[in-house]
């Protein structure tokens, strides 16, 4: 009927068993089940009813679950990693909006809330979509470059770049005259960091020289001739409340789904991770949340293993690895169960550090190179 809500018969309402529930009455009035009990089960087992057309979406109406989708990863998932192995997608699926659109379209019924998320990354992380358009060349950043160290005399050379995490390492970056010699540049742009007051924006402006790392030429490497700059911004966020928010869906809802893992600033090129624990807080959140339900289904996108040692306290924990810019669409289909991937860990998962075999010998002693 496409009416929200469940439809309740009135006393003696029900004259069949069959009409009324293929017209969708999910619930008849209190009293003798003349019309539905065995009638109805003799029905469906005749095979006049189906289960799933007539008999569940009368059932889900009658119960009203409730679904509560929690941490950072639900609305800012982690693509891949960093280094040689970025790449910039066209665009991204974030599981939020497929996950809540997939699991609507299973269930009309059901009622969705999503909390606020501690952020994923303790580090800021680029401007992205803060960065409003620029006149020349799109939404982004323009770099205007210099000779010399005093950013003064004509621009040489200009580049547009669409964030902030800037290394000017390929072909261009820095104008081919500059390449070898005393250069600066100018960084400018315009940001609105509330998406729901567009007239409040901030410009930016740096200066910088560019100084590449004070490294020696090593094979055929370019790291000696490296530079970059990275702006960050993260909005102050209360912690404990989103804790508290976070706890209390979990007590108010069916069904807890955290999204949750690591991101490019803990799993990246050139530098080790310190530890196979994930992010202390997002290991809070999930034992939070798992201490008033079991009724918690985890997944972690890591690149890597990361401890579980909440593991035995949820119902459900899925790997999703990196998944690409697709990687929202792919997870509500595997979630609500339109594909089983029916994927095996290729590494094993600990879930406390000390059940790993290495723990004991790392991390060694680092200091002098040396591996127990």
């Amino acid at each position: 009927m496409g009416i929200p809500g469940l439809v309740l018969s009135d006393w003696g309402g029900l004259n069949d068993t069959l009409q009324n529930l293929k017209a969708s009455t999910d619930l008849k009035i209190p009293g003798l089940p003349v019309r539905r009990g065995k009638k109805l089960l003799v029905a469906i087992l005749d095979g006049d009813v189906d289960e799933e057309t007539h008999v569940d979406p009368c059932i889900r109406r009658v119960l009203g679950r409730s679904i509560a989708i929690v941490g950072a990863h639900a609305r800012k998932p982690t693509t891949g990693s960093s280094g040689s192995t970025a790449v910039n997608p066209y665009y991204i699926s974030s599981p939020h909006d497929p996950l809540i659109a997939a699991l609507e379209k299973a269930d009309p019924g059901l009622n969705i809330r999503c909390e606020q998320e501690i952020p994923a990354s303790r580090i800021p992380p680029p401007l992205g979509n803060y960065l409003q358009a620029l006149k020349t060349a799109g939404n982004g950043l323009r770099m205007d470059f210099y000779a010399g160290h005093e950013l003064e005399g004509d621009v040489l050379g200009t580049s547009y770049w669409k964030d902030s995490n800037i290394y000017l390492m390929s072909d261009g970056d820095i104008p081919q005259y500059l390449l070898g010699k005393p250069c600066c540049y100018r960084l400018t742009g315009t940001i609105t960091p509330n998406s729901s007051d567009t007239k409040r924006y901030y410009r930016i402006h740096v200066d910088n020289i560019v100084v590449p790392p004070p490294i020696k030429p090593y094979d055929n490497t370019l790291f000696d001739k490296v530079s970059g700059i990275r702006i960050g911004l993260l909005p102050s966020y209360d912690e404990d409340e989103i804790l508290r928010d976070a706890i209390a869906a979990a007590e108010e809802t069916d069904l807890v789904l955290v999204i949750t893992g690591l991101d490019a600033d803990e799993e990246k090129e050139g530098g080790e991770r310190r530890s196979l624990s994930a992010v202390a807080d997002k290991c809070k959140l999930i034992q939070g949340v798992a201490a008033k339900t079991s009724n918690v289904a985890v997944v972690v996108q890591s690149a890597c293993v990361v401890s579980m040692p909440w593991v035995d306290g949820v119902g459900t924990a899925v790997q999703a690895y990196y998944q690409g810019q697709e990687n929202g669409t792919a997870l509500a289909d595997v979630l609500v169960g339109c594909y089983n991937c029916s994927g095996k860990l290729p590494v094993t998962f600990p879930r406390r550090i000390e059940d790993h075999g290495s723990d004991e010998f790392f991390p060694g002693d680092a200091a002098n190179d040396v591996v127990e």
